[in-house]
């Protein structure tokens, strides 16, 4: 009887610790999962700042800040939609023809490294409040200077209106504030709905949400004006 008891009470103990190590294991993968599920909510955070070289641009923050512009200062209601695009050969007609008939022409998609196009856009809206933000990346500075130097030889262009006319037309005919750094360009554009005064405020926007080191170069134009 005694030995029976005794079988009973190893099988017992021994149930017992099977499941004690279950535990633990589980406790062990869950604390796993946990620290994966921390570090791809860390990447997707990082992801969020774009970085080329020594530059950083935060999308999402500029996005934020441009939606309290638009919803105060245009009293636009609604916050910017946001479509983010690289440009390349497998872009489609309606894509590349902003930049071979549309007001990006003087930009040679095929000779940049990287470009991508930012466009922030009010729905549902008469009025043409787009904004533009175009990343530029070039092989290495020397590409990237020639092309400014492009930029720097077309801003004084005036658009001959006929009869004696001119009109101060710059690099786009819109409001264009350019940044050029090392191998990469910044290219901040908006429409002529916004004024002068509004125009400046959007640069500050812009300047706060990029942190830049290094010899940079500005280009800057507003809508039928003389380029700076």
């Amino acid at each position: 009887m005694k030995v029976k008891q005794n079988i009973i009470s190893v099988v017992i103990i021994t149930v017992l610790l099977t499941l004690l190590s279950c535990v633990n294991n589980n406790r062990q993968n869950n604390n796993v999962e946990t620290t994966s599920d921390s570090i791809e909510t860390k990447s997707v955070l990082v992801d969020s700042i774009k970085k080329i070289d020594n530059l950083f641009l935060d999308i999402g923050k500029l996005k934020n800040d441009l939606d309290t512009f638009a919803i105060t200062i245009k009293n636009t209601h609604l916050p910017f939609e946001l479509k983010t695009d690289t440009v390349n050969e497998n872009s489609s007609e309606k894509q590349l023809w902003v930049f071979q008939k549309g007001i990006f022409k003087l930009i040679n998609p095929d000779s940049t490294e990287l470009l991508i196009r930012n466009h922030f856009f009010i729905p549902k809206t008469k009025r043409i409040l787009r904004i533009y933000l175009l990343e530029l990346k070039y092989s290495d500075s020397t590409k990237c200077g020639k092309f400014f130097q492009k930029l720097v030889a077309r801003k004084d262009y005036k658009a001959d209106l006929t009869g004696g006319y001119f009109l101060n037309y710059g690099l786009t005919g819109t409001t264009d504030y350019v940044i050029k750094l090392d191998e990469t360009i910044l290219w901040f554009n908006v429409s002529c709905q916004y004024s002068k005064s509004e125009f400046i405020q959007l640069i500050e926007i812009f300047r706060k949400n990029i942190s830049l080191t290094g010899n940079k170069r500005v280009i800057k134009c507003y809508c039928h004006e003389l380029c700076e």
